[in-house]
């Protein structure tokens, strides 16, 4: 997964990406990389005047270690 945090006015916010699915954290990275306008596009569309901060690869499972669920329960991807 692709977690993003974005800033305005000093607040933050995350954003995950759970499609496409990776096998590693380089897969992750490349795509984060090889994506930029995706990326952007996505947080104008969600978030109006947002800076991205930072974006950084979690493994779903220490998402769920931090209490972070990414779906809600019974939708699929």
């Amino acid at each position: 997964m692709v977690l993003l945090t974005a800033s305005a006015n000093g607040d933050h916010e995350g954003f995950l990406w759970h499609d496409p699915v990776f096998e590693n954290q380089e897969q992750c990275i490349d795509w984060a990389n090889s994506n930029p306008v995706e990326i952007i596009s996505a947080i104008n569309y969600y978030y109006n005047d947002w800076t991205i901060y930072e974006i950084v690869c979690v493994r779903e499972d220490k998402l769920y270690d931090l209490d972070i669920r990414p779906y809600k329960e019974g939708t699929s991807t």
